[in-house]
This record gives C-alpha cells, structure tokens and sequence, in this order.
C-alpha cells in the first residue's frame, strides 16, 4: 500500500507492464507466477479475482490478485515504513486510512509499557495468540503521533541489507 504522498508502506512490490504493484510474496510459485495485488476499490480488470474477506490488519475488506509470469516482473523489491511513538517506541507503518490516522504494528521488541500504553489510550489489539510480553500490538494512531518516518527499500537478495530511502 501506499501513503497518500505516494511512498510505498511495509510491503513488497514489483513492476509488471510499466506499473507498480503489491506482490504476495517475491519468490515465484511452483508454476512460475507471482501474485499482483490490489487492495480495495474496483477490480482493474477481467483477468483479476476478487477476494473478499481476505485481508489483514489495516487493509481494505477486498483484494484483487492476479497471477502472473515471474520473469515480466521487475524491481522485486520489499519496503519497511517505520516511525516512532512518543520517545521510543518504534512501529512499522502499514497503511493509511485517508482520515489522518496510520495502521501500525509495534513488535515484540517493544517495551512491554509502550505495548501496554497503546493498548490501554488507543485501543489496540494483542496479535492473536501470545502475551503482550512476547508478541506485537497492532491498532490505529493519528499520523501527528508517528514522528521521524521513513521508508525504505531493502533488497531481499542483498546480502548487507542494504537501505535506500523511499522518494
């Protein structure tokens, strides 16, 4: 996903026919495809699937996929979006909601009392299935609350994970 400003969120992308798009994962299936995504909004097409329902945290109800050859995609790059809430704690931008407010993660690095900070002002949520103490939490913050973001480009198959902000 993108922010509004046009910078690309936590995610993987990839170029097919000239245009940028979310990708599923940046290994090739067994058949050789991957897997274009569009989150929300009307299918660009015939030739996409809708899929309603499968999303996750911060991403529209509706997805539309498209599989495709692996060798017409370019620039497989993933991209980590990450801020900062109050003093220290460092959360992965996931979307934005077009309100003002950004869909974040804070990991399990964390401190347990940031964690437990946006659980208890913000209403966010515990990732199913483990303790505050060892997972991320996951929730809405309104974007004056995020400070020093940046985004940027790690290669996957870049050895020294090398970063390259986001223009």
């Amino acid at each position: 996903m993108w922010l509004s400003d046009g910078r690309e969120l936590t995610g993987s992308y990839g170029t097919w026919k000239g245009k940028i798009f979310e990708l599923r994962q940046t290994a090739p299936l067994a058949d050789g495809t991957l897997i274009l995504e569009r989150a929300g909004g009307d299918s660009p097409g015939p030739e996409w699937v809708t899929q309603a329902g499968a999303h996750s945290f911060g991403r529209p109800p509706v997805a539309h996929i498209r599989f495709v050859p692996a060798d017409e995609v370019k620039d497989i790059h993933a991209v980590s979006a990450e801020g900062i809430f109050g003093s220290r704690c460092r959360v992965f931008v996931l979307a934005e909601d077009g309100k003002g407010n950004l869909a974040v993660e804070a990991s399990a690095a964390n401190l347990v009392s940031d964690k437990k900070r946006l659980l208890s002002q913000y209403g966010f949520e515990v990732r199913p299935g483990d303790p505050v103490e060892r997972t991320s939490v996951l929730g809405w913050l309104p974007v004056e609350l995020v400070h020093d973001f940046k985004s940027e480009v790690v290669w996957p198959k870049d050895d020294d994970l090398r970063r390259i902000p986001c223009s």
